[in-house]
């Protein structure tokens, strides 16, 4: 049997799966409203039209709870629905008046975020524009100029290289840094930068120490090269691992527990990648692309093909708006590379990294992960220096609420689930550099090894990444 022929029954046999399991949840939909019970209390959604690859659009003639309880829905409102991608089950539907009490209800307003006064119906577009706006989750001086603000990046894991760090010696306390550092992790790891070898430099358990050390001696160039940088802070970033070096410029965490962090993040993290071969993918799409569709496909692939109980398949990294990173098990981004096309995906790139990071093939357990969880619990979280945004939605970190006491104590939890839950930089890049067209945009400065976060600014506004510097190490 011809490769291409094999590849079209496999597709056609998963393609048919998906197919029945719409049919099964459209007819255990149908059994319950039949009944008179409209909740769905096995939580499962129909999610048949999103899986049909040789349709991009909802598929509004199926059968709904919606339809059978109204005689009539013109065809004007599905249209509207289709064209934002939702379908009759997503709204609630009702004829006649309603009141203006009755409507505010089923707007939820963002924490500490002033509102929009609603007198009118009309009122209401405004509140649901101002609740999409993402300005309103960075910090914006009234009274300073963006040209002259900065913004803080700092780069993850993959940055990588031998002999980064030479260029940072000649400046006054970089080597104390690194011997600072190697104090605590129990080797040489300015030697390890400067000298390699490549394939341990590689390796997860050094690797991360290497980039955040290195980025956090950058800083020391930064501050001597360009001294007005951190007189206007207005947003500190890092990208995975990079987080923990942005805690420890805001001086959230001491150099001491930043150190202590990372090394115990690295060890529980290098386990849980030689506990299951996974990986990640650099995924290439357009406006075309059904990648989460691709994702289901690939997953059930490896389930019923190879038999696998829970394999996993999931975006890791947002990086912008046609780039995403999926991790998972070695077979389902094989599966990615070898029929991604079939929806869309237009180029994939394997990533020189040992696990399936930022999925829930990171769940840290046993020795390394009760060291890592542990040694957060001893960790003196701080009020920021600077404002923060977190890998976990792109926001700034808000730690003081109207009427209580700061807390930065759930930090812990959240640096614990960094590991396996998404970096949404995509959706931080938004919420930092949209403005009105006229506006100015601050100057960026990427800090440690690497250049890949200039490039992803570039991507998604070039306006400014026009403002953006390189502190090479």
């Amino acid at each position: 049997m011809s490769h291409k022929l094999t590849s079209n029954l496999i597709l056609n046999h998963i393609h048919k799966t998906l197919i029945c399991k719409r049919l099964l949840i459209n007819q255990r939909l149908s059994r319950q409203f039949s009944s008179g019970n409209e909740d769905n209390s096995d939580g499962k959604l129909d999610f048949g039209s999103k899986l049909d690859k040789n349709s991009n659009k909802p598929d509004l003639k199926s059968t709904s709870k919606s339809e059978e309880k109204l005689d009539y829905i013109p065809n004007r409102i599905k249209r509207r629905l289709e064209q934002k991608g939702l379908s009759l089950e997503d709204v609630e539907i009702s004829r006649g008046p309603k009141q203006i009490e009755d409507l505010l209800e089923s707007q939820v307003a963002p924490e500490n975020v002033k509102q929009v006064p609603i007198d009118f119906l009309s009122d209401l577009d405004a509140q649901r524009r101002f609740n999409r706006n993402q300005e309103k989750h960075s910090f914006r001086p009234p009274n300073v100029s963006p040209e002259d603000t900065s913004i803080l990046m700092f780069p993850g894991q993959g940055s990588q290289f031998v002999g980064m760090g030479k260029k940072l010696l000649r400046y006054p306390g970089v080597e104390d840094i690194y011997n600072r550092a190697s104090e605590i992790l129990g080797y040489d790891l300015l030697n390890l930068c400067l000298n390699g070898p490549a394939e341990k430099l590689q390796e997860t358990i050094y690797c991360q120490p290497a980039v955040v050390v290195t980025s956090l001696a950058a800083m020391e160039k930064l501050k001597e090269e360009h001294p007005n940088s951190l007189n206007h802070v207005v947003a500190v970033a890092g990208f995975s691992v990079g987080e923990i070096t942005a805690l420890a410029v805001t001086e959230t965490v001491t150099f001491e527990e930043a150190i202590q962090i990372i090394k115990h993040r690295a060890a529980a993290m290098q386990k849980a990648s030689e506990a299951a071969a996974g990986g990640l993918l650099t995924v290439i799409c357009d406006h075309k692309t059904q990648l989460r569709v691709a994702m289901v496909a690939a997953k059930e692939y490896c389930r019923t093909e190879l038999q696998m109980e829970d394999p996993e398949c999931s975006i890791a990294n947002f990086l912008c708006t046609d780039v995403k990173v999926v991790g998972g098990d070695e077979a389902a981004l094989q599966f990615l590379e070898k029929y991604g096309a079939e929806w869309g995906i237009k180029r994939t790139k394997r990533l020189a990294v040992s696990g399936a990071f930022h999925t829930n093939m990171m769940r840290v357990t046993g020795k390394e992960g009760w060291k890592f969880r542990e040694m957060l619990q001893t960790v003196n979280f701080k009020e920021p220096k600077y404002p923060l945004h977190l890998n976990l939605d792109g926001k700034r970190l808000q730690t003081k609420r109207e009427g209580q006491e700061p807390t930065l104590h759930w930090l812990m939890n959240t640096l614990a689930k960094q590991i396996k839950t998404p970096v949404k930089w995509e959706q931080m890049l938004h919420i930092l550099y949209t403005r009105p067209p006229e506006d100015p945009f601050p100057n960026t400065y990427e800090v440690g090894p690497g250049t890949q976060l200039g490039v992803l600014l570039k991507k998604t506004n070039l306006k400014a990444h026009n403002s953006y510097k390189n502190i090479e190490v």
